[in-house]
């Protein structure tokens, strides 16, 4: 292995994230990282086309927020503002009225939605922030998806409250960042669970063609450049080249350690 493979994947062996995935009680505090997941009721799909996608989207942006939002009351400008760039977005982040309009209480760090389930790496900014927005986020999405796939009355669409694990260490924290991004390699690698890569370059490729996660946001790719606080990661990995390495280093261990067994 590469010495920057060697190191990136010295710190995954350390880290007992995987180890220890179990959701513990919600005892969030304002500094605290966690990771947060949840699935449709029965693995059903809650994705169910690309309006649905970015509909979530919209609200990790908007129900971020300490003040009280209705998406569907949103111009296309607030909808339009989480994939804009360059001056279009200076002037809509600038504008005193979208500034009082958004008082995240969290910073998201990272996340990936694929169609029966979803991932966010979040940090508390302000006291009660992750309850505040996943009360928002699963109540608010759970509306839209009923409303519009027909559904009224049907209740909840996820498989009961979402879960959560506290992020402990550096270690932990790049794991999670990879576990994450990778996520959707599982769509093109079936066995990638089970540490099965058939080819590399393709799980690479895939994932920078992927759109529903932050990943594209980490390597220079803007997607949701104003859904994530990009700066975070970006300080701990040291730009958007190592973020990229960071990920393919976990896609070449999954596949040596494979190659390793194989050769048992």
């Amino acid at each position: 292995a590469s010495g920057s493979t060697a190191g990136v994947l010295a710190i995954i062996s350390k880290s007992c994230y995987f180890n220890s995935i179990m959701p513990v009680i919600r005892d969030f505090e304002v500094g605290g990282i966690y990771h947060i997941f949840n699935r449709g009721w029965g693995k059903k799909n809650i994705f169910l086309d690309e309006t649905d996608f970015l509909r979530f989207i919209v609200s990790l942006y908007w129900f971020n927020n300490d003040n009280n939002i209705i998406i569907d009351d949103l111009t296309s400008e607030d909808r339009n503002f989480i994939t804009a760039s360059g001056s279009t977005a200076g002037n809509y982040a600038n504008n005193s009225r979208n500034i009082k309009n958004h008082k995240p209480v969290v910073e998201i760090l990272a996340f990936t939605l694929m169609t029966n389930h979803y991932h966010l790496v979040v940090r508390e900014i302000t006291l009660g922030g992750v309850s505040l927005f996943m009360q928002k986020l699963g109540g608010g999405y759970t509306g839209y998806f009923n409303e519009k796939h027909n559904k009224k009355g049907y209740g909840g669409i996820f498989q009961g409250r979402y879960k959560s694990v506290r992020i402990e260490s550096d270690g932990q924290l790049i794991a999670i960042f990879n576990y994450v991004h990778t996520n959707p390699i599982g769509l093109v690698e079936p066995m990638w669970k089970d540490f099965i890569v058939k080819n590399k370059s393709e799980s690479l490729n895939f994932l920078k063609n992927y759109r529903w996660s932050s990943y594209n946001d980490y390597i220079g790719k803007p997607t949701f450049p104003h859904v994530i606080q990009g700066d975070f990661y970006n300080d701990i990995l040291g730009g958007s080249k190592r973020c990229e390495r960071a990920v393919k280093d976990w896609i070449d261990f999954k596949a040596n350690k494979n190659l390793l067994r194989a050769d048992l």
